[in-house]
């Protein structure tokens, strides 16, 4: 396995999110979660890695939606949805792992 750390911010044009654990997403559907107000990216930190994974790449296209195609409709929950497991699904399988050590709580 290759490991990627994943790092306390990313950046989406000129906007710069955080990406942090919030054990508030306790809800078996909450995964994780992005707030453009505040620009977070929040992870459930209790979720096995492949999960967690996935919703990293599930909230990037969200963001990447609100911010490229801003002004325009946006991509659907079920396409976002479908996209993001299917790419985990080949990063996994082509053996890469991310590194959450970086992260920290809300």
């Amino acid at each position: 396995m290759k490991k990627i750390k994943v790092g306390k911010t990313c950046q989406f044009g000129g906007h710069t999110y955080s990406i942090k654990f919030d054990p508030g997403l306790q809800d078996d559907l909450d995964f994780g979660t992005v707030n453009s107000r505040t620009q977070e990216i929040l992870i459930n930190p209790v979720r096995p890695d492949s999960q967690k994974f996935e919703a990293l790449i599930h909230e990037y296209l969200h963001i990447s939606s609100h911010v490229f195609y801003h002004g325009e409709e946006e991509i659907m929950e079920k396409m976002i949805a479908s996209l993001s497991e299917g790419m985990s699904q080949v990063l996994i399988g082509m053996g890469l792992e991310l590194d959450w050590t970086e992260i920290k709580n809300k």
